[in-house]
């Protein structure tokens, strides 16, 4: 289990993830997105990356669309 869990982490972190099979699937565009939001944006949003399920539960949930881009 734990490195299936692993192996998925890995996966949103390559860049081209989008080119590979796994990563056309709708549900794991949408958790790499998620994802994406904790790394990049907010680090207090999006813990999960396996399900956004606690983060909808706990409050923590941010749509990408949602988030305040910083200007330079």
């Amino acid at each position: 289990g734990y490195c299936l869990y692993e192996g998925l982490h890995w996966l949103f972190h390559i860049d081209n993830v989008a080119e590979t099979r796994l990563g056309r699937l709708p549900v794991i565009r949408r958790l790499r997105e998620a994802h994406t939001v904790h790394h990049l944006h907010r680090i207090d949003a999006n813990y999960g990356f396996v399900t956004l399920f606690w983060d909808r539960c706990f409050g923590t949930y941010l749509p990408l669309d949602q988030v305040q881009r910083r200007r330079p």
